[in-house]
């Protein structure tokens, strides 16, 4: 059966045309789709598909057991199934032959992934950036009172990698501090048990002895400031912030879960 129409006279040479297997064309013969598959083809994008599947494809048509270029060129192919999002490419080929289609990207329940991985622990299922309000806290202590002057932080997180960016500065501090250092982050480093991570440190210091490095601590949203001579007992006390006004500023980078 053919059907021809035309947007001013009703009536054209060309229109849309359909096969005895239910297949459409708009504006051309459809090709020799296959599989059982219904599709809806132009001059362009074509589309097609069952209950299950769904496909917007640009240059190539499937036969049943194959995918073929309609014409000389590059081709293209997304699809849905399943409730993930897939698309896919191809090099350009010639007219009628068959065609190997890449997987490019995918999106699924686990999230963003690439090049055909479907593997959930590779999965990119986060990005965002942000702020925080970054202040000095006492592991296994007790702070003093800081008057704080500035305070920012922000971040960007790619999936469970953090990028932590600081400054913090204050006036004057009160009262008396014991324990460990730390200072506030916006995620919780991961680790396991007492295990740290992360990598980074106080780049510029007024205000504390020595130039600090940064460690996670597992599971808590902190990092410990250490100083910079990595010997044993060598983190920094809360008593050892200048009681004066004082600066620090850095980046730390760190995995979170």
């Amino acid at each position: 059966m053919s059907i021809v129409l035309d947007g001013t006279t009703g009536i054209t040479s060309t229109g849309i045309t359909e096969t005895s297997d239910g297949n459409v064309g708009v504006g051309v013969t459809p090709s020799a789709w296959g599989g059982g598959y219904k599709a809806l083809q132009t001059t362009g994008p074509s589309m097609w598909g069952s209950s299950a599947v769904g496909h917007w494809t640009l240059n190539n048509y499937f036969d049943g057991s194959n995918y073929r270029y309609i014409a000389d060129g590059a081709a293209t192919d997304y699809y849905q199934l399943s409730g993930a999002h897939v698309w896919r490419t191809a090099p350009s080929g010639t007219a009628g032959n068959t065609i190997s289609l890449t997987e490019r990207v995918r999106i699924d329940s686990d999230g963003l992934k690439f090049n055909g991985d479907t593997s959930a622990a590779n999965a990119l299922d986060d990005y965002e950036e942000g702020t925080w309000t970054p202040e000095f806290l006492s592991l296994y202590g007790t702070m003093q009172t800081v008057n704080y002057g500035l305070r920012v932080g922000k971040y960007t997180k790619i999936g469970n990698v953090v990028h932590a960016d600081f400054l913090v500065s204050w006036v004057s501090t009160s009262g008396t501090g014991n324990g460990l250092l730390a200072l506030s982050m916006p995620f919780a480093p991961y680790g396991n048990g007492y295990a740290h991570n992360g990598f980074g440190g106080v780049s510029y210091a007024a205000g504390l002895p020595t130039t600090a490095h940064l460690y996670g601590d597992s599971g808590a949203t902190r990092a410990i400031l250490i100083k910079a001579n990595g010997t044993a007992n060598s983190y920094y006390s809360p008593a050892e912030i200048s009681s004066g006004a004082g600066q620090i500023m850095g980046r730390f980078i760190f995995h979170t879960t």
